[in-house]
């Protein structure tokens, strides 16, 4: 991910910086790139709508997130895909993507008799 000629604020306690523009871009693998991501990811998660309290005991879905990688463990496909949807909508106004060709998924259950989605 490249970013250039980007517009930001800093905000501390509750006062917004004045704006200012990045010019130089940050590549893939810089320390801050990571960082830039990290707060990248948890605004579209905190803008996605999905819950974020509690853990899968207690909900139908739960986001955990590391660097650039998201697993989302839900109790159901349909509350999975849901969250999925909702996550990938307020990512994309942010300029994050899906990559599909890493994108892997696991299906289990308690029941002897589990069939593929």
């Amino acid at each position: 991910m490249i970013v250039s000629n980007m517009q930001s604020q800093i905000k501390l306690q509750s006062k917004l910086s004045l704006p200012f523009i990045i010019h130089k871009d940050i590549q893939q693998g810089y320390a801050l790139a990571c960082v830039r991501f990290n707060i990248t990811l948890e605004y579209a998660i905190k803008n996605s709508g999905t819950q974020r309290r509690d853990t899968i005991f207690y909900k139908s879905v739960q986001l955990m997130a590391y660097s650039d990688d998201i697993v989302i463990i839900g109790r159901s496909l349909e509350s999975l895909k849901e969250d999925f949807q909702l996550l990938e909508l307020a990512s994309k106004d942010l300029g994050l993507g899906v990559n599909e060709g890493k994108t892997k998924y696991m299906v289990t259950t308690d029941s002897q008799n589990c069939s593929k989605p």
